[in-house]
């Protein structure tokens, strides 16, 4: 088996992140912080342990604005339903994926904000000064991807940030595509939320995730319910992070997560050389076959190529792949559809393989070999 989709979620989970959560569920199953006795507050001590790591890892303020989630979408999904948006203008892409643009799109449909999509450049990117001559008197927001998760095309954060700092705007990150891929600093990249799950790029496990937030950001929780402080209100509290984390959290997935980060401070380097240079290998060869379209970056640190057989639907592809030659890759519209209609693909859809660390240069091989007798047919 090759498993090229990475891009949906890592395969390969390092044994310490795995180690991490397996001694939790034995040993520590607990609802952290929920209680008085020593099992609960030594979760708690687990979960402050976890929350430091990730804001130091991301350059947040402090780790109190580290917001564990049940994942990427259920943290973006928190800050666009939290922030106070009512009659204001927000700014996005047509890269976003689903969890971005659903929330926004119901937003608009209520009447609560107006909104402007910004569709690419040829290179697949939406730099500063497209997104900022779209802003009107009423923006207050900006929302971008990091990383396209159909092309692995990388937005300029820092410039982005910088602008959005300098019109006072705030600005949300979507980082499902480059957590523990890409070199990200909250407080250089003048980002004020970001978005993050565990499983991808994280190499941690499902089910986890993370909103970090920055002094500058105001959120009412989307979610309410126990939260192990203030039990005699009946209102929510607004203490970050208890009032945004309702309910028992996934300690084990907040301890392999936290794990995870560990082993990148260790070895993000490593880790990001490979990608680059497989995903750059990959390329080429795909380039060199007559039939075959690609519409990601040669050097994409995301591991990201995104391509086409011409005469063929992206499912066929994937379908011929994972049945003939036991290689896992994702088609179709990978949750992005205005980003396909930007790449004129909406009818076919595309071939997403997305890589990772733990991937070969024999499975590049493979790989390789498969599409070109696919695309000899």
């Amino acid at each position: 088996m090759i498993y090229f989709d990475n891009a949906a979620t890592s395969f390969y989970k390092p044994p310490q992140v795995v180690g991490a959560a397996v001694s939790t569920i034995k040993n520590l199953s607990v609802n952290a912080g929920r209680g008085g006795h020593f099992m609960s507050l030594k979760g708690a001590r687990l979960m402050t342990s976890a929350r430091e790591k990730i804001a130091a890892f991301f350059g947040a303020i402090d780790a109190s604005f580290v917001i564990f989630t049940p994942g990427c979408t259920a943290a973006l999904n928190t800050a666009l339903f939290g922030l106070n948006l009512a009659g204001k203008h927000v700014i996005t892409t047509a890269l976003e994926h689903n969890s971005v643009l659903r929330p926004l799109f119901e937003l608009k449909r209520r009447g609560d904000i107006s909104l402007t999509v910004i569709n690419p450049k040829p290179d697949g990117t939406v730099d500063a000064d497209m997104i900022s001559e779209c802003i009107r008197r009423s923006t207050a927001l900006v929302v971008t991807t990091h990383v396209s998760n159909v092309t692995g095309a990388v937005l300029p954060i820092r410039q982005i940030g910088a602008m959005c700092r300098k019109n006072n705007l705030i600005y949300i990150v979507d980082a499902a595509q480059s957590a523990g891929l890409l070199a990200i600093d909250m407080a250089r990249d003048n980002i004020d939320i970001l978005a993050l799950p565990a499983h991808k790029g994280l190499h941690s496990l499902p089910g986890t995730g993370a909103l970090i937030i920055n002094d500058r950001v105001s959120l009412k929780p989307l979610i309410l319910g126990g939260t192990g402080t203030r039990s005699d209100s009946l209102l929510q509290p607004p203490s970050l992070p208890e009032g945004f984390e309702a309910g028992t959290v996934n300690l084990p997935g907040i301890a392999a997560m936290g794990r995870a980060v560990d082993l990148l401070n260790e070895c993000f380097d490593e880790r990001h050389g490979k990608v680059i240079a497989l995903a750059s290998q990959l390329y080429d060869m795909l380039y060199s076959l007559p039939g075959v379209k690609i519409y990601s970056p040669r050097l994409s640190p995301s591991g990201i190529i995104t391509f086409n057989v011409k005469g063929m639907y992206s499912e066929d592809v994937c379908d011929a792949l994972s049945c003939d030659f036991g290689i896992c890759v994702r088609g179709g519209l990978h949750c992005a559809p205005l980003c396909h209609k930007a790449l004129s693909t909406s009818d076919t859809g595309a071939v997403r393989a997305s890589l990772s660390f733990s991937n070969t240069v024999d499975e590049i091989d493979s790989f390789y070999r498969a599409i070109k007798e696919i695309s000899a047919k």
